[in-house]
């Protein structure tokens, strides 16, 4: 009994702030509230996906960027002491031709590729 009790002060609450007449116009009222709590709950979890998408993207960033800096902090050793390919290389290719760094195609496909017009 004491749930019909709130559920009907509830819905005279609800019929005298939005000045409604008919339980037509309090159920109607009530349903679109429930209508608009979906759509609500589905952009809520679009965002959140985006997010978690977003913050995934920034990790990876961070740890590309953090290799790179490792990489790049010592290329000039490897460079003068080059005798082709070698697993502690940042570049890769042979040694007329190791001037792309060991991660730029994990790089390229988080960024999307690379436009050379920016």
């Amino acid at each position: 009994m004491a749930l019909d009790e709130f559920l009907n002060s509830v819905r005279s609450e609800v019929a005298k702030r939005f000045d409604l007449k008919t339980d037509a116009e309090i159920d109607a009222f009530f349903i679109g509230m429930e209508e608009s709590a979906r759509d609500n709950q589905e952009t809520l979890e679009k965002r959140d996906k985006m997010l978690r998408d977003t913050v995934a993207e920034l990790v990876e960033a961070k740890r590309l960027l953090k290799l790179a800096v490792e990489d790049f902090s010592n290329i000039y050793d490897h460079i003068f002491d080059c005798d082709g390919m070698c697993d502690t290389c940042p570049l890769h290719g042979e040694r007329d031709n190791c001037l792309i760094w060991r991660y730029a195609d994990d790089t390229e496909k988080l960024i999307g590729g690379i436009d050379n017009d920016t």
